[in-house]
């Protein structure tokens, strides 16, 4: 399961949309997944990390994003962001308490890799 972790609330995601087999430039093969992510007013993510690359759009709101080591960031409706495999994202976060935000998101992995694990998960590597 990507989202939401154990004890995460007012999150909800719809992974129908997953693509299969992606072939990049790379050795191995590798899968992508696109996911519609749903936060509440108010809803926030545990700390976690992606072990592929993320690629993340505002379809809706605004979140407030961190990644392990940088500044906070605020994206609204019509921005998006980049993140690297394996950078741990320390603050996922819907800005406004009163309305809700919507992300679409691109996950690239290897096959057989999970999409998210919390931070200090054996496989988090970190």
């Amino acid at each position: 399961m990507l989202y939401p972790q154990s004890g995460e609330t007012g999150i909800a995601v719809d992974g129908t949309g997953r693509g299969g087999p992606h072939h990049g430039t790379g050795a191995s093969a590798g899968r992508r997944q696109r996911v519609s992510v749903d936060y509440a007013p108010g809803a926030a993510s545990d700390p976690h990390v992606h072990p592929g690359s993320v690629f993340a759009y505002v379809l809706e709101g605004t979140v407030i994003t961190q990644l392990e080591g940088e500044q906070p960031m605020t994206y609204t409706k019509g921005q998006s962001w980049y993140e690297l495999p394996k950078k741990p994202h320390m603050v996922s976060r819907n800005a406004s308490v009163t309305e809700p935000a919507k992300l679409l998101v691109l996950l690239l992995s290897q096959v057989g890799e999970a999409l998210k694990v919390p931070v200090n998960a054996p496989d988090s590597g970190r």
